[in-house]
């Protein structure tokens, strides 16, 4: 049985990239790190529109990471760590490129 779910789960992996990109854990999907940067082009408008305060000049200095987005987010907003990630992790289900 073990071997028919890898096998499955390899499958799926290969036809579905979207899916091998995302894992579960406490039934909570787990973005990938590398979303933000590979879409940055077109999330970055996004984000200004979601989040006023940051500006063009935050936009232009920040290289789309995940890390610099809640870095900015926290110096902008006041956010604590994790609900930075939270907000980050509900705008990208929101805006899934």
């Amino acid at each position: 049985m073990k071997k028919l779910f890898l096998c499955v789960s390899i499958l799926a992996a290969n036809a579905f990239p979207a899916f091998a990109e995302e894992t579960k854990t406490e039934n909570k999907p787990v973005i990938n790190k590398d979303t933000i940067e590979a879409n940055w082009h077109i999330l970055k408008g996004k984000v200004m529109k979601k989040w006023a305060k940051i500006t063009d000049n935050d936009i232009l200095h920040m290289k789309g990471t995940r890390e610099e987005l809640r870095g900015k987010l926290q110096e902008k907003y006041g956010y604590d760590k994790e609900k930075a990630e939270q907000y980050i992790d509900e705008f990208l289900k929101e805006n899934n490129p």
